[in-house]
Formats: C-alpha cells, sequence, structure tokens
C-alpha cells in the first residue's frame, strides 16, 4: 500500500499531509506533540481501524480522508465516524458500519487473512490485520491498545 495523501479536518481546521513517497517514509519532528503519531493513527483510521487516538483528541468532530495505491489501483477513503465513502475505479462505494466495511476491504481493496474461530473460519478483523504494522511510542504493546 503506498499512501499518497492523507487529511483530517471539519468546518473550522483542517491538516492535509501529501508529501509520502512510493518508498519508505519517516515522520519526524524535534519536537513532541507535534502530530506525527496522529497522522499513523488517522491513516489507519480512515482505512478501517478503530479509533486509537490520544486521550482528549474527539475524532467524532472530524472527517479523514486517506488516498493510496494498491497493486495498480487507486483507492480514496473519507470516513466520518462509521460512515465510508470510497472512491475505487471511477466508481462510489457508501458504506455505513466498520463490519461492513470490512467485507468491502477483503472484497475489493485486499483479501484479509481469515482465522478459525469454534471451529469456523472469519474473517479477521482490521484491528488484528493492522497491529502488523502499528509500533506504538513510548513502549506501549500494540495488544494491548486494540480490543
Amino acid at each position: 500500500m503506498i499512501i499518497k495523501k492523507f487529511a483530517f479536518g471539519n468546518e473550522n481546521e483542517a491538516f492535509v499531509e501529501e508529501r509520502f513517497g512510493s518508498n519508505l517514509n519517516i515522520i519526524f519532528s524535534n519536537d513532541n506533540n507535534k502530530g506525527k503519531t496522529l497522522v499513523l493513527q488517522g491513516i489507519m483510521f480512515a482505512i478501517g481501524n478503530e479509533a486509537i487516538f490520544p486521550a482528549g483528541f474527539d475524532q467524532s468532530k472530524y472527517y479523514f480522508f486517506v488516498s493510496f495505491e494498491l497493486n495498480n489501483k487507486s483507492f480514496e477513503v473519507l470516513r466520518k465516524n462509521d460512515f465510508f465513502c470510497i472512491s475505487l475505479d471511477n466508481e462510489m462505494h457508501i458504506i455505513e458500519s466498520v463490519s461492513d466495511f470490512k467485507y468491502f476491504f477483503d472484497r475489493k481493496i485486499y483479501k484479509l487473512p481469515e482465522i478459525v474461530h469454534r471451529s469456523f473460519p472469519k474473517l479477521v478483523d482490521l484491528n488484528l490485520f493492522y497491529q502488523l504494522f502499528f509500533v506504538g511510542q513510548d513502549k506501549r504493546d500494540t495488544s494491548t491498545i486494540f480490543n
């Protein structure tokens, strides 16, 4: 997955980051509390993860947008709370729950792994899938961040 652009905001404030390259990207600052973690958490939230934002940040007040490429296809996702609007192949898809987005993600974006739960195959939740890619700061263990 190659992130092209990320943004979040509302009618009063907005942040847009589009300086991503097609290889490794390093987000850094010489100071703390400048939004580095918020950018990563916002990208993950936009593509279906549960909210894991810092205490005091009310994500329900913001729209989250991410544009990315995967397997030579371009995707744009706009998320507000549990409502998703996805642009793919010149079509707009409206999804009204995180659960439905998980199945859309599996069918249209990337095949999710399955686990056996109570003797039946089950798609992993996006939280489990994203745990593989997020390393929190301050010696936090991602298995304790997600439910």
